[in-house]
């Protein structure tokens, strides 16, 4: 009898959640499978679906800190309610300073497979926050308007 492969076709499972009093950091350290609710592409079968979280949370553990950290770096826009917006690069001091409310969507693309030697292919990953918190606890974080 062969040995079972499982393969990935190249969609997304879509992480989505809220973290209220989380910083970035310790988002980064959550396992992702046991903590938020991960979407799977549709039309995989059950197997797929717990290899996949089993290889999102493997890769996440490894690289989802260095992932955040990058997100904050390159930077991003922001709105106020007023209407006012604009963009700006963050600091790494806001990866550790706990958030009144973080939304999140993250995605994972994998594309490869799964069989008796070991996992090979890549996992890409996005990013999109919303975070809310008072202007004072953001000027603690670095971030001044």
């Amino acid at each position: 009898m062969p040995d079972p492969k499982i393969t990935f076709p190249g969609g997304a499972f879509t992480v989505s959640g809220y973290a209220p009093t989380f910083s970035l950091g310790q988002l980064g350290q959550c396992k992702l499978g046991d903590t938020f609710q991960i979407t799977p592409p549709p039309g995989l079968k059950d197997i797929q679906v717990k290899a996949g979280i089993h290889v999102i949370d493997c890769t996440w553990g490894r690289k989802g800190s260095l992932w955040l950290e990058q997100s904050l770096t390159a930077g991003g826009t922001f709105s106020l309610a007023n209407g006012a917006g604009g963009s700006i690069a963050l600091n790494n001091q806001l990866f550790w300073t706990p958030i009144r409310e973080i939304y999140f969507t993250f995605s994972f693309t994998l594309n490869g497979s799964i069989d008796q030697h070991g996992a090979h292919g890549t996992v890409n990953f996005g990013s999109q926050f919303k975070l809310i918190d008072t202007p004072t606890g953001f000027a603690g974080a670095g971030i001044h308007f």
